[in-house]
C-alpha cells in the first residue's frame, strides 16, 4: 500500500508539505507513513493521502464485504462513510429491525419538516 502512495508521489512531483496541506495531515505523519515508520495506519489516514494523490481509495475489509471496490466506486464524503459504517455496524450488532425502525423514523420526521 505505502509503495503505491510513494510510486503515485513520484509520479505527481508532489512534496510532503504540499501533501500535508491539501489533506490536513501534518508533514510529520506523512513522513513516518512513507518512511514505514508508521505500521498500521488509520484507514482515513491513508484514504486522505490517496485522495489527495488522485487514486481511487483502499476499502477496508467491512467496506468489501458490504460490497465497495474500486470496480464499484461511489463517491462518498467522510461524514458520509462514517454514517455508512454506523449502519452497517448497528445492523450487525443490533439487528436489521432495529435499523429498519430508526431509518422509519428519520424518514418520517423529515418529511414532516419538509410539510412545514
Amino acid at each position: 500500500m505505502i509503495e503505491r502512495l510513494k510510486k503515485r508521489k513520484s509520479e505527481i512531483g508532489i512534496t510532503f508539505d504540499e501533501l500535508a496541506e491539501k489533506t490536513g495531515i501534518s508533514r510529520r505523519a506523512i513522513c513516518a507513513l512513507f518512511s514505514g515508520k508508521t505500521e498500521n495506519p488509520r484507514i482515513d489516514t491513508v484514504q486522505a493521502i490517496e485522495r489527495a494523490l488522485g487514486l481511487a481509495p483502499t476499502f477496508t475489509e467491512e467496506e468489501r464485504a458490504l460490497g465497495l471496490s474500486e470496480s464499484n466506486l461511489i463517491a462518498m464524503s467522510d461524514k458520509d462513510r462514517r454514517r455508512f459504517h454506523i449502519l452497517a455496524f448497528a445492523d450487525e450488532t443490533l439487528g436489521e429491525d432495529f435499523v429498519d425502525a430508526q431509518i422509519d423514523l428519520l424518514e418520517i420526521a423529515a418529511n414532516a419538516k419538509a410539510k412545514k
